[in-house]
């Protein structure tokens, strides 16, 4: 997350003209993990967050593949 959390603020900071954009974020599975991981080293700018958005992303971790249910 520490990776694309950078990747964003050097966006924004080099690109004045979009000081008023919101942004959203859609995660597929692992890019939806490393999204999550990336949003609270990016609360300088919640006031232009809008959505967040996963799927089939692995919150609570990985399932166990052995498991008879």
């Amino acid at each position: 997350g520490k990776n694309l959390a950078t990747e964003i603020h050097d966006f924004i900071s080099n690109r004045n003209y979009l000081c008023r954009a919101r942004m959203s974020f859609i995660g597929f599975s692992m890019g939806g993990i490393i999204v999550r991981a990336a949003l609270p080293l990016l609360e300088q700018y919640k006031d232009r967050m809008n959505s967040f958005i996963t799927l089939s992303s692995p919150h609570l971790g990985k399932p166990d593949i052995h498991c008879i249910c």
